[in-house]
């Protein structure tokens, strides 16, 4: 199977997820193989990481080393992206999901480049001025987190307060790492 294949048939099942469309969860390879090649999601969101940063940087009037950016922000993009998985197994176990966990994360990763694919343009045309972007990204933030909410709820099978809590669990996950990253760049 090549990349590409490997790669469009769980972005559609993200695809489908975000539609609202629990049959999206066909489209993953839920297996052990599948779990750990979910992580190349990663590799497809950094380039929107990437550019969303600059932004961020271009932005700030902060003296701060290239080199030191690159190096803190490579560093919390992979804490980020294996936090979570390394969480969840206490939260599966806590809900008596374990047997979802792998379905779980394989769609919240898939579903993570859908997620970058929509609020790249919003960061975007905010960090530029060409936008207001506090009410835009707020109703973008808020559509983002319910399909979060919705990928956690049909992959592991739970209620939706349950599914948001997780979300919660992940949003403070990023808002420690944003925090830390934050004051080691900027004092």
């Amino acid at each position: 199977m090549s990349l590409v294949n490997a790669v469009s048939r769980p972005l559609y099942g993200a695809y489908r997820l975000a539609r609202l469309d629990p049959e999206g969860l066909t489209y993953f390879d839920i297996t052990p193989a599948g779990f750990w090649f979910s992580f190349f999601a990663a590799v497809l969101s950094f380039p929107f990481y990437v550019v969303i940063m600059g932004a961020s940087w271009m932005e700030s009037s902060a003296d701060v080393a290239v080199w030191r950016i690159i190096v803190v922000e490579l560093i919390t993009y992979v804490i980020a992206w294996t936090a979570f998985p390394v969480i969840m197994p206490l939260v599966v176990r806590a809900m008596d999901r374990e047997q979802h966990y792998i379905r779980g994360i394989v769609a919240y990763n898939w579903a993570s480049v859908i997620q970058n694919v929509i609020y790249l343009p919003v960061a975007l045309l905010g960090s530029m001025g060409v936008i207001d972007d506090t009410p835009i990204s707020l109703i973008v933030l808020v559509l983002l987190l319910f399909y979060s909410g919705y990928v956690m709820k049909v992959a592991l099978d739970i209620r939706p307060l349950l599914a948001f809590a997780i979300i919660f669990l992940d949003v403070m996950i990023s808002a420690v790492l944003n925090h830390w990253s934050s004051t080691i760049l900027y004092g």
